[in-house]
């Protein structure tokens, strides 16, 4: 097929004709519209014509049930008249609203209004009278005083309507001439029109040309998407509300050995985990489903994907959650990645840490023995050779005694933290308020006259009571510690709130410690203070780091030198978790 080009002198053309057909489309515009106006205008009027009558119609009613009643006095000769005195005044409004851009129309209805208001007011005066005599009525009928209203509302009605009616053939005249000139305009367009047509058709043929050779472009660049797609360094797939899957990359395929016509509308997302993982899915299913379609993504979820062998391999998955406009859930895009590599040294840390916790323990242990023998020496020296020594000999017996001590302080609490890393966690719901009071009363700090401790209601936790208990004893003893030095020291213990999770904290007014060393608060052996300053061996405010990060929280604290300091850790919001 022979390629047809535009040439420049039809491509004036093309413009000139453009121009041509908008012209002759804004006069036909501006006729209809004028058409319409006048039609409008001519509805106007007959509507005018129309409540004009309706309000004659409603004042004869009214005349007619005030005769009837004043011959028989029977009530229900008054139901027109009610009905019509209901509708009168919205009628005469409305009349009034739709001759306002006529000044002469308007005084006359104006006119009718009053007339209406008087004529009803004779009504029901003769109502009245008629309840009250036949002859008081019938000397006010006789008078002759409503048929005179009622003469005079029909003649204002009448000229109401002829000025309507001659201003309907005005407008009628103005309509036939617009219509006219429309219909003269509309077919000069379409001779313009066709002729555009035939321009068009070369113009269309040269955007064919562009808008082929733009979408060989865009398959290059989509198939290029999709290998990206298929063949990227970690898994995608896609489900639905349903968690039916709806698309998976090869990448992801290939880990799993399947087809895509194996899976895509075939599988649901759970069938691709564990026997274990469906289990912890199902039963987090609920909360993480709540969090995803108000978050809209969820990250860092933790599960074992099963291969089509029956083989395992875990898995990390974060995903973005797509709504349509309505906020209704339609489709996941998720991301999952291979986490074998990361579970293993994952498992070689633990495995390393459980080899150093038991070293600890024995070493721990093993010292024991040779401290005991020292204290006991000691112990047998005083008492045996305590007058025969000097004061310097004494002075190292005492020296020797308080090191041992120390030292055997110190093997406690490395026992102490061995122990809690190994021992297993015993959940259940604890009341914080009653375990705090406990450790108060160990310390005898309610008796005491130069602290001053303030606690807020801490509510019931998740957690195990003797190692949360362990955390609150260092946390407290670290505040008395640290604040004996000033007059009074004032500890206060409090509760915050969270999403997801409870902030517990310490306060103290002690002498505080500087923030660009804080990263060595909760490490084993590291202390910020001398140790003839403040007695301890470092292992405290580690244990509870241990402690706390147990039960899936964390541990961080905030102070300046000299204004005291303040140490909170966080627990899981399971409340919180569980709505």
């Amino acid at each position: 097929m022979a390629n047809v080009y535009i040439e420049r002198k039809l491509l004036w053309g093309f413009v000139i004709t453009v121009g041509a057909v908008l012209a002759l489309s804004v006069y036909a515009y501006l006729n209809i519209q004028r058409f319409i106006e006048a039609d409008e205008w001519q509805d106007h009027t007959r509507e005018v014509v129309n409540i004009s009558q309706q309000i004659l119609s409603g004042v004869t009613d009214m005349e007619t049930a005030q005769r009837g009643f004043v011959i028989t006095a029977d009530e229900k000769y008054l139901q027109p008249y009610y009905q019509a005195h209901s509708t009168l005044d919205s009628l005469v409004r409305k009349l009034f609203h739709m001759v306002e851009d006529n000044s002469v129309q308007e005084a006359r209805v104006s006119r009718l209004r009053r007339t209406i208001n008087n004529k009803s007011d004779w009504v029901a005066t003769v109502i009245d009278k008629r309840r009250q005599s036949f002859e008081e009525a019938q000397k006010l009928v006789v008078s002759g005083v409503g048929l005179t209203r009622m003469d005079e509302i029909r003649n204002l009605v009448d000229v109401i309507q002829q000025e309507e009616d001659k201003l309907y053939s005005q407008r009628k005249v103005l309509g036939s001439l617009t219509l006219a000139q429309f219909q003269s305009s509309f077919a000069s367009m379409l001779i313009v029109a066709a002729v555009f047509v035939i321009i068009l058709f070369f113009l269309i043929n040269s955007n064919m040309k562009a808008r082929i050779k733009a979408e060989l472009q865009l398959k290059s660049a989509s198939a290029e998407i999709q290998d990206l797609y298929n063949y990227a360094p970690c898994g995608y797939l896609s489900v639905d509300a349903t968690t039916t899957l709806i698309n998976i990359n090869q990448t992801l395929l290939d880990w799993m050995g399947y087809t895509a016509s194996e899976v895509i509308g075939r599988l649901k997302y759970p069938d691709l985990l564990s026997e274990q993982s469906k289990n912890e899915f199902r039963s987090r299913f609920k909360y993480e489903i709540d969090e995803y379609q108000t978050k809209g993504y969820v990250n860092g979820l933790e599960f074992e994907f099963m291969r089509k062998d029956k083989s395992i391999f875990p898995v990390l998955v974060n995903a973005t959650a797509v709504f349509d406009d309505s906020g209704k859930f339609l489709k996941s895009r998720t991301t999952v990645f291979d986490n074998t590599a990361r579970k293993d040294a994952e498992n070689r840390a633990d495995q390393l840490r459980k080899e150093m916790e038991a070293f600890t323990y024995s070493v721990s242990h093993d010292l024991r023995a040779p401290l005991r023998f020292i204290g006991g020496g000691v112990q047998m020296l005083e008492e045996d050779y305590k007058e025969r020594l000097d004061a310097e000999g004494n002075r190292i017996l005492a020296t020797i005694q308080k090191n041992a001590e120390r030292m055997g302080h110190l093997i406690d609490d490395l026992l102490d933290f061995s122990r809690m890393g190994r021992k297993e966690l015993m959940m259940a719901t604890i009341n914080f308020d009653q375990v705090v009071s406990e450790v108060l009363e160990e310390f005898q700090l309610k008796q005491a006259v130069n602290i001053e401790v303030t606690s807020q209601p801490l509510g019931n936790v998740r957690a195990d009571r003797s190692m949360i208990k362990q955390v609150w004893i260092n946390l407290i003893s670290n505040a008395i510690k640290y604040s004996r030095k000033q007059p009074i020291s004032k500890i206060e213990i409090g509760r915050i709130d969270t999403d997801s999770e409870i902030h517990f904290y310490v306060k103290d007014n002690g002498v505080g410690f500087d923030m660009q060393y804080s990263h060595k608060l909760f490490e084993v052996f590291q202390r910020l203070h001398k140790v003839q300053e403040f007695e301890g061996t470092g292992v405290g405010l580690a244990l509870v780091k241990r402690i706390v990060v147990r039960h899936g929280g964390r541990v961080w604290a905030a102070s300046r030198t000299g204004e005291g300091a303040i140490f909170y850790f966080s627990l899981p919001n399971y409340i919180n978790h569980a709505k």
